[in-house]
Formats: C-alpha cells, structure tokens, sequence
C-alpha cells in the first residue's frame, strides 16, 4: 500500500479531546456532527474588517518601555475577537480554559468559546514568529503540526494550508489581530526570549520581554 500524503492524513478522524467540554467542539469531532458544529462557528464568526486596527489600539494600550509581551499577545486577540463576537472580555477565562482545561460559567456557547479558544494561541504564536524571527507574518506558521487516528502527528509543512476537513476557518483573523499587535510594538524590540514551554504542536516562548528601541 503506498503511504499517505500529509494532505489527505489530514481528511483522517480526529482523536476525541478526553476533557468532556473541550470534545464539544468542531474541532475534536468528526462526520455529521463536526459539520454541525462547525457550521454553527461559521454563523457567529464575524468579517476580519476592523480586526486588525482594534488589536493595534488594545496592544498600544497595554505597553511599558519594557515588558514582557507574551501575556498581551495571548490576551488581545481574545479580547478584541470577543467584543466582536459580542462578549465580555474572556482572556482571563479562555486562558484557564486552554492553560489547566478550568471551565468558567462565564463563557459564552460552545461555538462562540470554540472561535476564542482557537484563536488564542496560534494568533500568539504568528506574532512570536514575526516579532523575533525574520520570517515575515505573511510566511509565519504557527500550528506546526496536528494529530490524526492511526497516524499519530501530521506535520503541516508538509500539506498545503487550508487542507482537510478541520482547516481553520479563522486564518484571516489571526493575521489581522497578529498584524495589529506587532504594529503597535513597532517601536520595541527583542530584549530577552525565554525557553519554549514545549507544546508539541506549536511554538511558544515562556516569557518575550521587549523594550523601547533607543531614539
């Protein structure tokens, strides 16, 4: 039997999320119901337009000459999506959601949480990318890799973006909310990096701190 290309593992089953909130969402599912669900993602989730502004005015509102920036690149996007998804501010919440699986009665329907969940980590990890690194946004991966039954982890350079029935339906929104922040830290630049905390599926530094550029 030939072996499968990286593009069509990705049309393989998800593996079920054992955390019985988080195996509600489109993504940890499969067949009818993930085309349910993730219809009802596409019904809520809004236009880009506007997305990218409202994140450089949030960034622009948090800065310091120096401070470590990865606790404003994990909660902007949250909050900025959010007020357009017609929420409160969530970061606090989503943040224990994706951090220790800590689900608060605050949060929204599962599709509105699903979008805020998904957005907050890639979107960190593009602006990561693009602010300490000379990969441009636009080139920025930042899910290296996701799981398929049978076949374990599929590395996603290896597959055209977009492919599989879980393709992101956000990708226009994360660049957006990513370009806003790294617009509004124009004016700083990578001071220290710290160790990555090891997610196997993307990058992310424990700590990014940036200070003002001289002048």
């Amino acid at each position: 039997m030939p072996p499968v290309d990286a593009a069509a593992r990705l049309d393989l089953p998800v593996p079920a999320n054992p955390h019985p909130y988080l195996a509600q969402m489109a993504r940890f599912c499969d067949g009818e119901l993930h085309r349910t669900r993730r219809a009802e993602l596409l019904a809520v989730l809004p236009a880009p337009d506007g997305l990218e502004a409202a994140a450089r005015s949030a960034t622009a509102a948090l800065l310091a000459d120096r401070l470590d920036v990865m606790p404003v690149l994990t909660s902007v996007p949250v909050a900025v999506l959010g007020q357009r998804l017609g929420c409160a501010d969530l970061s606090v919440e989503i943040s224990a959601l994706c951090e220790h699986g800590v689900v608060s009665a605050a949060l929204p329907d599962i599709a509105r949480t699903s979008l805020l969940f998904q957005c907050r980590d890639a979107t960190a990890a593009l602006a990561v990318i693009a602010l300490s690194s000379p990969v441009l946004l636009a080139d920025a991966v930042a899910v290296l890799r996701t799981r398929r039954e049978g076949v374990g982890w599929v590395d996603l350079a290896a597959a055209p973006y977009g492919a599989g029935r879980h393709a992101c339906p956000g990708r226009e929104h994360a660049l957006a909310l990513a370009a806003g922040m790294i617009s509004a830290l124009a004016g700083h630049e990578v001071a220290e990096i710290g160790p990555d905390l090891g997610r196997p599926n993307l990058r992310l530094p424990s700590y990014l701190v940036m200070g003002r550029r001289p002048g």
